[in-house]
């Protein structure tokens, strides 16, 4: 069995969405995960090129504005 090499735990992010924001200016709706002091996890519909430099606002649950 794998053991967890993460340094943060991770907490899971139910209901959550965001938007993906790229250095191009593309926005892109995604569903949050989990998240962590160290990242999080998007789940997305397509995915980004490898080192595709992106920003994620975070949209609770009730308000709608970024975090």
């Amino acid at each position: 069995m794998a053991t967890n090499k993460r340094r943060h735990q991770r907490v899971r992010a139910a209901g959550a969405a965001a938007h993906i924001r790229t250095e191009t200016g593309e926005v892109t709706s995604c569903l949050l995960d989990n998240l962590s002091a160290g990242g999080c996890f998007v789940r997305t519909w397509k995915p980004y090129p490898l080192g595709t430099r992106v920003q994620v606002d975070v949209i609770p649950v009730g308000p709608m504005k970024p975090l």
